[in-house]
């Protein structure tokens, strides 16, 4: 495999998280501007599943880089060509198995995370290292794509961060807070830029997926009925990792929810409940928001249930932005799903989790159109209330600042 036009992109998937298929996909496109011949090597952890969506793809190949695979394949042959270097040999590819092969010959290892070396779970930390290491033991240059980092309190994740970091070619910061943290790591200042996220640069059409596109018609078709009717829809797209913490404090986030779709539906709107990570027939709740909207839809009455529309199978990012477009007003806590409401200009409101969220509204003077999770209680419905109200307005702001956060996106492109 010649390195030329050869790319290697690790953390993210087709299946399950769709922002992260945003991600990937977005990576695809714009490299392949620049240069149509590109292929790449997506190393995924559902890599059946993404063998599958990819089938049509022929510039996609999908290797299994499931964490037991990078540390007991990728990193053992990786030491040993490292080990090797040493002494200015170089490790015979034909000794080496053909996924490593292939990431050893690429121009470049894309990092799309999305969130990665922050302060948290010391195995999620232990993957961020291990899914750059051997591209690094093999001289692979590392671009880290625009995600949010830290904070680096924690004295593992500080030395880890500034160890790794300091090797990649490039680091992207997603916003000021993350831009911040960078700043006091103390990494040097050609190895590390800010850039708005990568799907800020998704186009219609960049998916690489067709899924269910019968049932995403149809569903289509149902949204511009209610709205021919002159019902307003609002799209409503709650989160499994946000249950999750929920679940944690003893708040019942369902309820919440589903209290909101009724409020939406008495005031005569339309509402769509819409996944932006999905696993159709896959078990658990990770990288899976649909038992999520089947937890919240089954908590409405039935009067309520018949103004609502329920995406409860296996939709890609063109399909899920088509839904936002229909909607005046995007209800989330799935940061991706966030960026395709404001990349469609249509207002949102975020019940989240972390900095990530805020940095991001900041870039459209937007910063009060979240709420932390912790205060659901305090006032969903009312902050809905007002941002439905106040919808024109933030439409206004959104667009004026779209350019500006699209141009800062496409800059990381333009850089490598």
């Amino acid at each position: 495999m010649s390195q030329q036009d050869h790319y290697a992109i690790i953390g993210g998937t087709l299946w399950g998280n769709r922002g992260a298929e945003a991600m990937v996909c977005t990576t695809m496109a714009r490299v392949r501007e620049k240069t149509p011949d590109s292929r790449f090597v997506l190393m995924s952890y559902y890599p059946a599943a993404d063998r599958k969506l990819a089938a049509g793809a022929d510039h996609v190949t999908v290797d299994n880089a499931i964490p037991r695979m990078l540390l007991l394949v990728y990193m053992p042959f990786a030491m040993l060509v490292w080990l090797f270097g040493l002494v200015r040999l170089r490790f015979p590819d034909s000794l080496m198995p053909a996924r490593v092969r292939r990431l050893r010959a690429c121009k470049a290892l894309l990092d799309v995370s999305g969130i990665s070396f922050h302060d948290g779970r010391i195995g999620v930390l232990i993957y961020n290292v291990f899914c750059i290491w051997p591209a690094l033991l093999m001289k692979v240059p590392v671009i880290h794509l625009s995600q949010a980092r830290g904070p680096f309190n924690n004295p593992l994740n500080k030395l880890l961060s500034k160890l790794f970091l300091s090797a990649c070619t490039m680091s992207w910061a997603r916003g000021r807070v993350t831009a911040q943290y960078m700043r006091e790591l103390g990494l040097p200042e050609d190895r590390w830029g800010e850039a708005a996220d990568i799907a800020f640069s998704f186009r219609d059409g960049n998916s690489i997926t067709t899924e269910n596109p019968e049932r995403s018609a149809a569903l289509l078709v149902g949204l511009e009925a209610a709205k021919t009717g002159g019902k307003l829809v609002v799209g409503v797209s709650p989160s499994s990792v946000v249950l999750a913490k929920t679940e944690k404090l003893g708040i019942d986030y369902p309820a919440h929810f589903a209290r909101l779709v009724t409020h939406l539906v008495a005031s005569g709107h339309h509402v769509v409940l819409l996944p932006n990570a999905t696993r159709e027939g896959g078990e658990g709740l990770r990288n899976n928001d649909i038992p999520v909207l089947v937890m919240v839809h089954e908590r409405l009455s039935p009067e309520v249930r018949a103004a609502v529309s329920l995406v409860d199978f296996d939709v890609n990012t063109d399909t899920i932005r088509a839904i936002i477009s229909s909607c005046v007003l995007l209800v989330t806590s799935r940061f991706h799903a966030m960026v395709a409401g404001l990349s469609l200009v249509v207002p949102v409101f975020v019940v989240g989790w972390s900095h990530k969220y805020g940095e991001v509204l900041e870039m459209f003077d937007c910063p009060d159109d979240a709420i932390d999770f912790a205060g659901l209680s305090e006032g969903l419905i009312p902050a809905v209330d007002t941002m439905l109200t106040a919808r024109e307005d933030r439409a206004a702001r959104i667009a004026k600042a779209l350019p500006r956060v699209q141009s800062s996106s496409l800059r990381q492109f333009e850089v490598l």
